[in-house]
C-alpha cells in the first residue's frame, strides 16, 4: 500500500572533500551565483544568518560575515542543503549537500494535499524594523520574543508589506520530509531538508503573545 500523500524521490548525500573550511564548502556547494542561498551558524558566542552574495555570506549590515569561530554550519536553498561540521579536535571538518531527484527511489517525499508542508516556528513575533527603530535592510526581518534574543534572519517581504506590529505574524523554517513506508502503510521519517522561511499559519500557543 502507497499513502497517497506521498511521491517518489532519490534524496543524493554527497561528501564534500575532507578539510574544506565553512566558506569553502559553500563555494563547492554553490559554485555559480545568482541562487537565493540563506543559511545560519553556530559558534561559541554567536548564531549569525547570512545570505549567500556571490561567493560570499553577507549578513545584514551588508558587510561580508566572517565564519571564523563557528563549528556548524547550515545552508539551504529550494533544491539542496548544506551541512558543515568542524569536528571537536579543532581542525577536521566535514560537509554534505543533500538534493533530491524526482524519479523511482527507495525513499518517498511526503507531500500533504490537506495543509502547509512542514515548517517549525522560529519566533513568535516579526518586524521590519529594528529596536532603535529603524527600517532594516531589504531581504531582512527582527525575529524577537520575551524569551529569547532577537535575531535577524532573512526573508524577502510580500508586497505589500504586512504592517510591522501585525501580532499574527510570525515566520517558520520550512523543510520537506523523506519517508519510508512499511508493508502496514506506516510512515517513518528517514530524512529532511531545509528549503525556505515562510509565513507560519500554524497553531498558536496560548503563551505565545506573552
Amino acid at each position: 500500500m502507497t499513502d497517497p500523500r506521498t511521491s517518489p524521490a532519490t534524496l543524493h548525500v554527497v561528501g564534500a572533500p575532507e578539510g574544506l573550511s565553512a566558506a569553502d564548502a559553500l563555494t563547492w556547494s554553490w559554485p555559480a551565483p545568482g541562487r537565493d542561498v540563506i543559511g545560519f551558524g553556530y559558534g561559541v558566542d554567536r548564531a549569525p544568518w547570512f545570505r549567500l552574495e556571490a561567493d560570499d555570506p553577507y549578513g545584514p549590515d551588508g558587510q561580508p560575515l566572517g565564519l571564523g569561530g563557528l563549528y556548524e554550519l547550515v545552508a539551504f536553498d529550494a533544491d539542496r542543503e548544506l551541512r558543515w561540521l568542524l569536528d571537536i579536535d579543532g581542525v577536521t571538518t566535514r560537509a554534505v549537500v543533500l538534493t533530491e531527484d524526482h524519479r523511482q527511489g527507495t525513499l518517498r517525499r511526503l507531500t500533504p494535499d490537506d495543509g502547509p508542508v512542514p515548517a517549525h516556528l522560529l519566533a513568535e513575533h516579526v518586524s521590519r524594523y529594528t529596536t532603535a527603530p529603524a527600517p532594516l535592510p531589504d531581504g531582512w526581518a527582527r525575529l524577537h520574543s520575551d524569551r529569547y534574543t532577537d535575531a535577524l534572519v532573512p526573508y524577502r517581504w510580500p508586497s505589500p508589506v504586512p504592517a510591522p506590529d501585525d501580532p499574527d505574524l510570525r515566520l517558520a523554517l520550512e523543510y520537506v520530509e523523506y519517508v519510508t513506508e512499511d508493508e502496514h502503510g506506516n510512515l517513518t521519517v528517514a530524512e529532511t531538508r531545509l528549503t525556505g522561511i515562510r509565513p507560519y499559519d500554524g497553531p498558536r500557543q496560548e503563551d505565545d503573545r506573552a
